[in-house]
């Protein structure tokens, strides 16, 4: 008999094959619209698909329990507690948040031994502490991923050689091949990955770890493959290479969602990093636990739409939020659009290296360096001045209900909360443009404004 398999159900018939994966459809369709771990998503959604029965698999009804644990907060199964940041303590105002970037492994090997180590303590305790069969099956995506990176790289090298070099069809070939296994640990593309077995594909994923090609799960492109990419990308733009059409359809099904999965772990990565980078800004400024959590929750959906990182999903959840990090823009060409870091981007104020803040009992020139890394929805920038160093947070959260008469008897509006930290005191209000200046509320009434604006939109 014919098996059916879709991720982890298998199914006696096609009829049942079929059944589930228009169920998984609709479910992606709905994970674009809707949050679902929030409760107030989650309630509306079950208003609006009643009952569920016209969900027939067992991926449909175990979507509806989903739904209905999240609306009445009965069970939250996929929030992990231990991930929330600082739970319990501070950092002191002294330390600084450490920003790492992986680079490819044959520029900095110093950056490959840290990665390795990162990766241990971090990645492989998370991989690992489920059943052994998850386990397995976290490995396999992420050894078939590398493998469906490897098989594009290879069609799209072979097609530069022949095409743009005008190399025969066995001496193209020859060339990408040696390409292929000098920068990779392994050159797969030669192998039936999908038919590896678990004890098999659990050997390929330790010479990658090992190795350096996987790190935190996510892949680290040698400099030779991006050198590559770069000179195929260059002979498609001067028309010496058409633009493949159909690449997506020399690759398996298993290989696409393979490279969807592990895009998605670096999403999940990355947000962690951002989230880690956000709690260290938001503790300066004395606020208790749950707020600073309120606050970092906030900035995070503003900025990625779906807040992911302290999730634990299966291959078929991370594959239902792919299509909306595309859609949002945050996956392009296989890989995680970092946010820029200029604030001015995102509709908040980029400050002069000298600037001056005025508050009741304060009034001083200050210098002043940015610390956010993704300032999307807040930026926060260190106070430097004779008398110590302070903190300030400005965040995009505006309120154009409240609107204002700024110094020149204009109409302006609030554009967000503020947070200030000098001399040891904590001011909290709302910001506005004044001019070419900041002004600064205090409970709805002007109280400071902060001079020396670099550049702001809006």
């Amino acid at each position: 008999m014919a098996e059916y398999r879709l991720g982890d159900l298998t199914f006696d018939s096609e009829e049942e094959y079929v059944v589930a994966q228009e169920d998984l459809r609709r479910i992606r369709e709905i994970m674009g619209k809707y949050d679902i771990s929030k409760p107030e998503d989650a309630a509306k959604l079950l208003a609006e698909l009643g009952d569920g029965d016209d969900f027939l698999s067992d991926y449909g009804k175990r979507f509806i329990e989903k739904l209905r644990a999240t609306a009445d907060h009965s069970e939250k199964p996929a929030k992990k507690k231990a991930r929330e940041f600082g739970k319990g303590k501070k950092p002191s105002s002294g330390a600084k948040p450490a920003v790492h970037v992986f680079t490819a492994r044959h520029i900095i090997i110093g950056t490959v031994i840290v990665a390795l180590i990162v990766a241990a303590v971090i990645f492989l305790p998370r991989l690992l502490k489920g059943s052994s069969s998850e386990a397995a099956e976290a490995r396999r995506s992420l050894v078939l991923g590398y493998v469906a990176e490897q098989l594009k790289v290879k069609a799209d090298a072979i097609d530069y050689y022949e095409t743009a070099l005008g190399m025969e069809d066995a001496e193209a070939k020859a060339k990408v091949s040696d390409i292929l296994s000098d920068a990779y640990t392994i050159d797969l593309t030669g192998q039936n990955v999908e038919t590896m077995s678990d004890a098999s594909i659990e050997m390929v994923y330790t010479q990658l770890i090992t190795r350096g090609d996987i790190v935190n799960g996510a892949y680290v492109e040698p400099k030779e493959i991006t050198d590559l990419k770069s000179k195929i990308a260059d002979a498609k733009a001067t028309g010496e290479l058409p633009a493949a059409e159909n690449a997506a359809d020399e690759e398996s099904a298993a290989e696409i969602d393979g490279v969807k999965i592990n895009m998605v772990n670096q999403m999940m990565d990355y947000q962690y990093r951002i989230a880690a980078a956000m709690y260290y800004e938001y503790s300066q400024f004395d606020l208790e636990e749950e707020e600073i959590q309120e606050y970092l929750e906030e900035d995070m959906e503003k900025a990625f739409g779906h807040n992911i990182y302290a999730l634990e999903l299966t291959d078929e959840e991370k594959l239902m939020y792919y299509d909306d990090f595309v859609n949002r823009g945050l996956f392009a060409d296989r890989q995680v659009v970092r946010f820029s870091p200029s604030p001015v981007v995102y509709g908040l104020p980029e400050l002069n290296p000298r600037a001056s803040i005025t508050l009741p009992g304060a009034d001083r020139e200050l210098t002043v360096i940015q610390e956010s890394v993704a300032p999307v929805a807040s930026v926060a920038y260190r106070l430097v001045s004779d008398g110590g160093e302070g903190y300030l947070m400005l965040r995009g959260n505006s309120d154009p209900s409240t609107v204002l008469l700024d110094s020149n008897g204009n109409t302006t509006y609030v554009q967000g909360d503020y947070m200030v930290r000098m001399s040891g005191v904590v001011t909290i209000g709302e910001w506005y443009m004044d001019g070419a200046n900041i002004g600064l509320l205090i409970d709805g009434s002007a109280a400071g404004r902060i001079s020396n604006i670099y550049e702001l939109k809006y």
